[in-house]
């Protein structure tokens, strides 16, 4: 892209920041001043566009006039308890939670061997449209700089395979990149097309060499850190096999590599003898390459910083400038948007309170059996709560697990940050990993292989992006095991599979302890304050949360 154009294009977007502004920032803006009466012209809004559901009729929704109501006519759901209703509006194609049928449906990892199947309607993607050019531009009026060069952008595809002969599955953030503005579009490093290829090898040794390629990236986005630090560490394991393809202009000494993975290679790099001598005299003087040797003017990270994604973040901001802002991208998840980051020095978010409708229940109360549900109005800042939403999408007084804590307030709006997936699931990079899926898994392998386990704890460690399983048994080959157990998680978890395929999850690392290890770790957990009537065994936590020490138990 010469000067020129460029300077064009960045005219272009300051235009495109400016509607923003004025269309959209401002009547948002306007909306956390009275957040209480926005969230409840929200539940209405949901309820009457979805009473004539086979959902609305049999809970009511057209009698509901009040939060109150809602609350006594309708029980809180797991995806569980909505997968029926999910399936048969699928299947059927009749109103069953929605009056609008789903364009596709978004998969991720469920509680069970199953995958959750989340809707995604027209207005789900208008929505996330809506919310992302406001966090756009929450960061751009901090720091217009990160749109002058090109944005290395990273997403999933937004067709990623079918379910039956006619409905697909894929992600909401690739349909939006599909649809970003034009003006902002040139400005955008990867090809769409990219996203699609099947093959994670592949994919991500074209969005590194187009990575490479690029002497201006000013912004790099992710929803993960761990997949930009995966872009990193594939430029650096294959950088001659990169470094050629600027030198020579051709692909012809890539092996084993799909005619449409060489196709995006040779369409979009241009031959750049100076740009591969360059990278290479770095390179032989460091023995690596960082970000910032990359793109000395980077000025932009946009991803999660919060729960276990903060120490990715340490990582990352080695291989970046001093002065490189880091944007926190917000809480969302497949099944729905949670928060728009407004302040961009925070990294809390402002609840997407015109759309979506958020009640609370503090992490004890829940534990207890003490139900006592919160609005937005009752939260309590530093206090940390379990989330059930309401979403215009199909899911009602939906508890998706995942604790967040209130941080303070943006005009009278509280403010909320992501703190953890709640009890029963771990989550290093977005597996979303699950007891019941590591009990399946140990189980099938314990009987395929003949073991006899008397005792078993799945650890999180995110420090090191790896799972570690203390086995009380009799000692068997660990190389073999760790793969059998690896292999019975990727069959159960797709989000697991995905994660072990593009490497930024380790195979599991196991270690033996010795016999009445188990009964140790529950007096352990008794003294602790559990009680003995009462016990139940977590097998799956993170290393953090376990105050037990199991490295004195080991067989060595």
């Amino acid at each position: 892209m010469d000067n020129i154009t460029n300077s064009v294009i960045n005219y272009l977007i300051s235009l495109h920041f400016l509607i923003i502004k004025q269309l959209k920032w401002r009547f948002f803006i306007n909306k956390t001043r009275s957040p209480q009466n926005v969230q409840s012209q929200a539940l209405l809004n949901i309820l009457k566009d979805n009473n004539n559901t086979l959902f609305g009729k049999e809970y009511s929704f057209s009698s509901v006039s009040t939060y109150e109501d809602y609350k006594n006519s309708v029980p809180v759901h797991t995806y569980e308890m909505l997968r029926r209703y999910i399936d048969d509006q699928r299947i059927y194609g009749n109103p069953i939670l929605t009056k609008d049928k789903p364009l596709m449906y978004a998969r991720t990892s469920g509680t069970t061997d199953k995958p959750k199947l989340i809707p995604v309607l027209s207005k789900t993607v208008s929505d996330y449209k809506m919310s992302q050019s406001i966090s756009n531009f929450a960061q751009y009026r901090v720091c217009p700089s990160m749109f002058d060069g090109k944005i290395l952008a990273v997403t999933s595809g937004a067709k990623e395979g079918m379910l039956d002969s006619v409905v697909t599955f894929g992600s909401v953030s690739g349909l939006v990149y599909k649809s970003i503005p034009i003006a902002i579009r040139r400005k955008y490093l990867i090809p769409y097309e990219v996203f699609e290829l099947e093959n994670y090898d592949e994919k991500y040794f074209v969005i590194s060499a187009l990575s490479v390629a690029e002497h201006n990236v000013s912004t790099i986005a992710a929803v993960n850190p761990t997949t930009i630090l995966k872009i990193l560490e594939v430029i650096n394991n294959r950088f001659y096999n990169i470094i050629r393809i600027l030198e020579e202009g051709s692909v012809s000494h890539l092996e084993n590599m799909s005619e449409n993975a060489m196709r995006l290679l040779r369409e979009n790099i241009k031959t750049d003898p100076k740009r591969a001598h360059d990278l290479k005299h770095i390179y032989s003087n460091n023995k690596a390459l960082l970000f910032k040797d990359l793109w000395p003017g980077i000025k932009a990270v946009v991803t999660w910083t919060q729960g276990n994604c903060s120490v990715s973040i340490q990582r990352l901001k080695s291989q970046l400038n001093e002065n490189t802002r880091i944007f926190e991208l917000g809480y969302f998840s497949s099944e729905f948007r949670g928060t728009i980051v407004l302040d961009s020095n925070s990294v809390s978010g402002v609840p997407v309170l015109d759309k979506n409708f958020y009640e609370f229940i503090e992490v004890d109360d829940w534990d207890s059996g003490n139900y006592e549900y919160r609005t937005l109005e009752s939260v309590e800042p530093g206090k940390h709560y379990y989330i059930v939403v309401t979403t215009p999408y199909g899911l009602y007084r939906y508890f998706i697990n995942d604790i967040v804590e209130i941080t303070g307030k943006f005009n009278k709006t509280p403010e909320i940050r992501f703190v953890q997936k709640g009890k029963g699931i771990t989550n290093l990079t977005g597996e979303k990993l699950c007891e019941y899926q590591v009990t399946r898994a140990l189980n099938c392998v314990s009987s395929n292989l003949g073991l006899d386990i008397n005792f078993f704890i799945f650890l999180a460690i995110p420090n090191d992006m790896i799972y570690r399983l203390y086995l009380e048994s009799k000692p068997y080959d660990t190389s073999e095991l760790a793969r059998s157990i690896d292999e019975e998680l990727k069959n159960i978890n797709i989000e697991y599979k995905s994660k072990r395929e593009s490497g930024r999850l380790d195979i599991p690392d196991i270690e033996f302890v010795s016999e009445g290890t188990g009964e140790q770790y529950k007096k352990h957990c008794i003294r602790n304050g559990q009680r003995d009537a009462q016990f139940k065994f977590n097998h799956l936590m993170y290393m953090n949360d376990c105050t037990y020490n199991f490295i004195n138990n080991r067989i060595n």
